[in-house]
């Protein structure tokens, strides 16, 4: 019978399953400093590549490459990324795909305008202040492009 540490539970393990616990084996973890977001441009600065690092861009045999992926995406739009992405994959055209992306980075007023709303949707402003991605999403997928959605 063995004590797990990490769950406390009990249990049988077999004797010939067991191995010898050598502390010299073990590797410390190492910490990496926190990766701060900064409000900054991205500098590309010129590292020699090899053939490995070319060989990474492609995607696993049976993945699709994420066509609008952007290393200078500083402002994380990563709702309305999710989206475009879906879009390509739900095989919209380049047009709705560009006219929803170029939606979904408006202002909320010209977001408004361009659908022809009186107003916007509570579940679009949190609290009157701040801006649910998703739900400005899918304001914009439910009237632009006659999605339908269901309740959560």
């Amino acid at each position: 019978m063995v004590k797990w540490d990490t769950s406390l539970r009990k249990a049988t393990v077999d004797l010939a399953d067991c191995q010898k616990y050598d502390n010299k084996n073990i590797l410390s973890r190492k910490r990496k400093a926190t990766d701060f977001y900064q409000n900054l441009q991205v500098k590309k600065s010129k590292i020699r590549t090899s053939k490995k690092s070319e060989e990474s861009s492609e995607p696993p045999p049976g993945q699709m490459k994420n066509m609008f992926y952007s290393t200078d995406n500083l402002t994380k739009l990563c709702a309305e990324g999710a989206i475009r992405n879906l879009m390509n994959m739900l095989q919209c055209s380049a047009e709705d795909t560009s006219t929803f992306w170029e939606l979904a980075t408006s202002p909320l007023l010209s977001i408004k305008c361009h659908l022809k709303e009186d107003s916007i949707p509570k579940a679009v402003l949190k609290d009157g202040v701040s801006i649910d991605t998703i739900q400005k999403c899918l304001w914009i997928l439910r009237k632009k492009f006659k999605f339908d959605t269901t309740k959560t």
